[in-house]
């Protein structure tokens, strides 16, 4: 009798113990503290910043539309918050949850993509110089050179980064900042983050900040590559659904964070509440989205290099890209950003795209549907004709950001769509003798 009372007070006291592991756990959840039971990508982008609750419980958090909040009349300045534009739970949780991913310290959310781009340039004084490659997204490569040059006294050097020796050249006691997007866009140039991160530290007080939005942190993080500051257009994969607006930027630096936040805040481009929460809860899914998207864009590029109608196709997972070993270092996938020129000239270009069924033909990418688009009458009509086609941005370039359809319809609907190309000139000189072709 003894012994079984010995062995009942031993299993209740265990389960005692068990339950008060439990709800520490539960308490330690509500508090914040993830640190030691989140480790995963996808535990995190789950639980980190999307704790219970705190007033109702309620497991997902809701959305908080007020513009003010009450202050503490004791201690005003202590207030987690008091105006919207300046700070607001669903931007903070955002904040937290998307630092984790790119193994940061801190975050800042802002309205787009090109508002995060004007906050980095904005800790920049008239004078600074930045080194550039020019193949970067279109509204970027405008915003640089016909706003923030002109508005702030910025001089850019644009300059090939697959060539480091010229990139080293570039450096100056003025340069204040090395700006990298890579893969780009449209080109899927591939540049070496951590061979341009150590260069840039050589150099005093020169912030590096390495575009990461065709990647995602699922597959490339600039961060752990030596990058001072990572930018995404929080529009594209991290919302993921094309219906949010939103930019981030994640950095490790104390004093930086500070400064873009402050800027953030007081320029006013800050994320707002609803922007905020429908980012997180792409984030949730962002793992699964873009490894499904990753998966068809693998398949579909190697059906495109053999189709007759495609001269050339881009993309960092096929053995054909320039950059395919630098990728293979730096990241753990290749993305979902397929480029392929088509035979012929715009007119051909224009009849895919009016031919294609249920991929749209439209800019932004990163959405879980595919879409497609000609970035020289669409995402870079803005840039010069002369710069855009001496960067490869032919009439005849179609850029596609591959989505999670099941791959048989969505090969079917691209490929239907080049089958309507019908260059009739040049198929009909094909079959005369060389000797006798009209001049």
């Amino acid at each position: 009798k003894m012994f079984k009372k010995a062995l009942f007070s031993l299993a209740a006291a265990g389960t005692a113990v068990a339950g008060y592991q439990h709800l520490k756990k539960q308490d330690l959840a509500m508090e914040g503290d993830h640190d030691q039971f989140v480790r995963g990508f996808a535990t995190k982008a789950l639980h980190v910043g999307n704790e219970a609750d705190k007033t109702t419980g309620a497991v997902i958090r809701p959305i908080y539309l007020s513009t003010t909040y009450l202050l503490d009349l004791d201690h005003p300045n202590l207030s987690d918050y008091f105006y919207t534009r300046i700070a607001h739970p669903n931007k903070e949780a955002f904040e937290k949850c998307f630092a984790s991913l790119e193994d940061g310290k801190y975050c800042v959310a802002s309205s787009s993509g090109l508002s995060a781009s004007a906050l980095v340039m904005s800790l920049l004084k008239p004078g600074d110089e930045v080194i550039c490659a020019p193949d970067i997204y279109g509204g970027t490569y405008a915003l640089f050179a016909n706003h923030i040059a002109e508005m702030q006294g910025i001089k850019f050097v644009w300059v090939d980064f697959s060539k480091l020796d010229e990139v080293e050249k570039a450096f100056t006691d003025k340069t204040k900042l090395v700006w990298v997007e890579t893969p780009s866009n449209p080109m899927l140039n591939v540049y070496d983050i951590e061979k341009v991160a150590k260069m840039t530290k050589k150099h005093k007080d020169v912030i590096l900040t390495v575009d990461n939005t065709f990647m995602t942190p699922v597959f490339q993080k600039p961060l752990n590559l030596g990058a001072d500051i990572v930018i995404h257009s929080g529009t594209k994969f991290i919302g993921g659904h094309s219906d949010v607006l939103i930019g981030v930027l994640a950095m490790n630096d104390e004093a930086l964070y500070k400064k873009l936040k402050a800027r953030c805040a007081y320029l006013g481009p800050a994320a707002m509440p609803l922007e905020c929460y429908m980012a997180l809860r792409g984030l949730k899914s962002l793992k699964l989205r873009v490894t499904k998207c990753e998966e068809n864009a693998r398949k579909l590029a190697a059906e495109l290099e053999k189709h007759p109608k495609v001269t050339k196709v881009i993309y960092p997972g096929l053995k054909s890209h320039p950059g395919h070993e630098i990728m293979k270092k730096q990241t753990t996938g290749f993305g979902a950003i397929i480029t392929f020129n088509i035979k012929g000239g715009l007119p051909e270009a224009d009849k895919f795209a009016r031919a294609l069924t249920f991929v749209p033909h439209a800019v932004s990418l990163g959405g879980i549907e595919t879409l497609c688009c000609v970035p020289a009458v669409s995402t870079h009509r803005c840039v010069d004709k002369k710069i855009r086609e001496s960067l490869g941005v032919s009439d005849t370039m179609v850029r596609v950001s591959v989505g999670c359809e099941d791959f048989e319809d969505l090969k079917d609907d691209i490929f239907n769509a080049l089958a309507h190309c019908q260059i009739f000139f040049i198929d009909i000189l094909s079959f005369i003798p060389i000797n006798k072709q009209p001049k």
